[in-house]
């Protein structure tokens, strides 16, 4: 039984988590910590102060802010608690944080744990080194307008993969159109046109849960890692050597 603790618990991200935690086997929920209150119940704790609760905790999964990414970053590495942390918009001394605790426990982060938009970074990846030609790629970063953040950070990694060719930057090109508009759900389109041709890639996702079942395959698979820093990638491209 893995027990986990929740930072952010008092969020979106970390209600669903909770509801789906307490479905499913094999998972205890201790607890969470969020700076908006403290309260105990039957069920579980929630508390401002970590320490309360990693003492009695063999993971914790962060969605919160970027000052709370660190401060529990801080906290895990004093307990060797394991992180999985999908908070976004880390400035360089919040991911310093991050990257010090990966000296010293497995630590996971990622700004989408879709599992659908992870299989798609992971065909774009091939791109820049299987298109040989000059690439011009468009990205459709399409999400409701109280998504925080435009560009998305996940529309900015992808924009990153494809600008990593070893062809001169200034050939290939990667422009990112943000549209934040009503209740739209948040959706990527890609499309890379070279030679004679047009590749388009898109994904949409339709529900939190989505990224929910992103960070149950986390918190099966990090447990067993060495202390580093990872992503989705790694854990998509584990699963694919052990299915060869």
């Amino acid at each position: 039984m893995l027990r986990i603790v929740i930072n952010g618990i008092l969020g979106k991200m970390g209600q669903v988590l909770c509801s789906r935690l307490s479905r499913t086997e094999g998972f205890f929920l201790v607890g969470g910590v969020d700076s908006l209150e403290a309260y105990y119940d039957d069920e579980f704790i929630v508390s401002t102060d970590p320490a309360e609760l990693l003492s009695d905790t063999d993971i914790v999964v962060d969605f919160s802010s970027p000052t709370g990414a660190a401060v529990i970053a801080d906290s895990c590495r004093s307990a060797g608690i394991p992180l999985i942390s999908g908070t976004r918009n880390l400035s360089p001394t919040h991911k310093a944080a991050i990257l010090e605790l990966s000296a010293h426990v497995p630590v996971l982060h990622s700004v989408n744990f879709s599992m659908g938009l992870n299989i798609m970074l992971s065909m774009i990846e091939k791109i820049p080194e299987l298109v040989l030609s000059p690439y011009d790629a468009d990205i459709m970063d399409i999400a409701g307008n109280r998504h925080s953040g435009s560009p998305s950070d996940s529309a900015s990694e992808i924009q990153d993969i494809l600008l990593s060719s070893s062809n001169s930057p200034s050939n290939n090109k990667a422009t990112i159109h943000s549209v934040r508009s009503g209740n739209l759900c948040p959706e990527h389109q890609i499309n890379i046109s070279f030679g004679c041709e047009t590749l388009s890639l898109r994904h949409r996702t339709l529900s939190y849960r989505a990224n929910v079942d992103g960070v149950l395959a986390a918190l099966n698979w990090l447990p067993q890692q060495n202390p580093g820093l990872y992503t989705m990638q790694d854990l998509l491209s584990d699963r694919q050597k052990s299915l060869a």
